[in-house]
């Protein structure tokens, strides 16, 4: 994430912005992204949802840290 943060400082984001075929929203919540792997240029579809149960993220949860 820290990667990306960084690449979002650089002119106003384009490199982040360049990545991506599809650059609007679409009902399919699916996006097309130009990424590098393996050494060969692969086009990945990847969707806006956060994966969870309810209002719950699998990911990340509020602590009270006190």
């Amino acid at each position: 994430m820290s990667a990306l943060a960084s690449l979002a400082n650089i002119r106003d984001g384009q490199p982040i912005v360049d990545l991506f075929e599809t650059k609007e929203d679409n009902e399919e919540h699916v996006y097309v992204g130009r990424w590098v792997l393996d050494g060969k240029v692969r086009m990945v579809a990847t969707d806006d949802w956060v994966p969870g149960s309810g209002s719950r993220s699998s990911f990340s949860r509020p602590t009270n840290d006190g």
